[in-house]
């Protein structure tokens, strides 16, 4: 069909042309694999508007093609034409989890326009007229849970469009469930926050999901980000303005007065922190700690005339005035083996018993602490060890199904 004959509706924003750019570049390099649906108009001359595929009508006008493959419906009306819209977009593989709910919440929506409100729970033969979830569910073949779920996440992502950038369905259910302790029982967060956080594994952006938390929950931090020397080389999207700075941003606010970060640190990257998180309001030690790694004497690319790198350097900062958990100064020192190649679950993780002994100067016995670039989970490991609880962050999915598979936990999937 012609495109000069279809008219579309789709008004243009930020986030539909940027999805329309993407479309754009994998319609070019492997075209178009499914036709839009488009309805014929009583007009004259005749007209076609589209129904079903309006994003992927954009691209392909967009992209200067004159025709485009098209499935045409005649005679319909209002409802049936949004029910086609929401079925095809419903059956597209790979949706954005928040693209998924939404669509979810609009067919539910559609058909208690048509049939007036019903109740959930409602056994499947009753008589009793209205449309409620359980109709739902039956239309798309899923779970009454799941189907609630969705509806119940996407009314959230609309009171918070910032839930989008978490970046699977159950994180965010978790996210949502802090939110809401903290809506109905403020007075409340810190304690509650602490009962349902602890021992949790989060997949995501680190900022992203620490926005979402209550406020200071944190007894104490131990991380190990990005060396953000080399990581804009190997993802630019590890920058220290983009990434990582809104990161302990977030982390902050949900730390508790007078709690104390270990962050594992290149040298520049030392300097760096050491001048931009007390713009955030942290304290940071003017110098840094150093981790010995005993036996272990690198000469990657070093010079005839440098010593060798048997050392990681070590800030640490502070909300507040926090004490180190000693009755005698510590050294800036600590000296341990590092994990042996052939027992490392992340190529930069770091010992357990580095760690433990870093738990044991910063926290006490049934504390929360907070690792938002989990990497390995060895904070999770070291906390087990020393009866302290964790939160744990990581947006990268093979490391998390690690850290999962590390810790026993089983990934938490939905039901259909």
């Amino acid at each position: 069909m012609l495109i000069s004959d279809i008219v579309c509706d789709l008004q243009p924003t930020p986030e539909v042309n940027s999805k329309i750019d993407e479309l754009l570049e994998s319609i070019k390099e492997q075209g178009l694999f499914h036709p839009i649906t488009v309805h014929e108009l009583n007009t004259s001359p005749i007209t076609f508007e589209v129904i079903a595929g309006k994003k992927r009508f954009l691209a392909i006008q967009k992209l200067g093609v004159h025709i485009i493959p098209c499935e045409v419906k005649k005679g319909l009306d209002g409802y049936q034409k949004e029910e086609i819209s929401l079925h095809e977009n419903l059956k597209r593989g790979q949706l954005p989890w928040h693209e998924e709910v939404e669509l979810v919440q609009k067919l539910h929506d559609l058909r208690q326009r048509q049939h007036g409100l019903g109740i959930a729970n409602r056994p499947v033969n009753s008589d009793k007229k209205g449309w409620g979830m359980r109709d739902t569910a039956n239309e798309l073949g899923k779970a009454l849970g799941s189907v609630s779920m969705d509806i119940q996440l996407a009314r959230m992502v609309r009171q918070n469009p910032a839930l989008k950038n978490i970046r699977d369905k159950a994180t965010a259910m978790k996210v949502i469930k802090q939110t809401t302790k903290r809506l109905f029982a403020e007075e409340e967060a810190t304690v509650s926050g602490m009962q349902d956080c602890a021992d949790e594994v989060f997949f995501g952006e680190a900022a992203s999901i620490l926005n979402q938390l209550p406020e200071t929950i944190f007894d104490f931090c131990i991380t190990d980000p990005p060396w953000l020397k080399f990581a804009k080389a190997d993802d630019p999207t590890l920058t220290r303005d983009a990434f990582t700075l809104p990161v302990f941003k977030a982390l902050y606010r949900t730390m508790k007065y007078e709690s104390m970060m270990y962050m594992f640190v290149g040298a520049e990257d030392f300097e760096f922190y050491k001048h931009e998180l007390p713009k955030i309001g942290w304290k940071v030690q003017s110098h840094p700690c150093v981790w010995a790694k005993e036996g272990s004497l690198s000469r990657t690319g070093v010079r005839s005339w440098e010593h060798g790198r048997d050392l990681e350097l070590i800030l640490v900062a502070a909300k507040g005035s926090p004490v180190i958990a000693s009755s005698t100064q510590v050294s800036s020192l600590f000296s341990h083996a590092v994990v042996p190649s052939k027992s490392l679950v992340h190529p930069n993780e770091k010992p357990t018993g580095l760690i433990e002994s870093m738990l044991r100067l910063c926290s006490y016995v049934g504390s929360l602490g907070v690792d938002p670039f989990a990497g390995s989970g060895v904070m999770a490991s070291a906390c087990r060890k020393t009866k302290r609880h964790y939160v744990l962050i990581e947006r990268e999915n093979d490391r998390y199904k690690k850290i999962l598979d590390r810790l026993g936990k089983k990934e938490k999937k939905e039901k259909t």
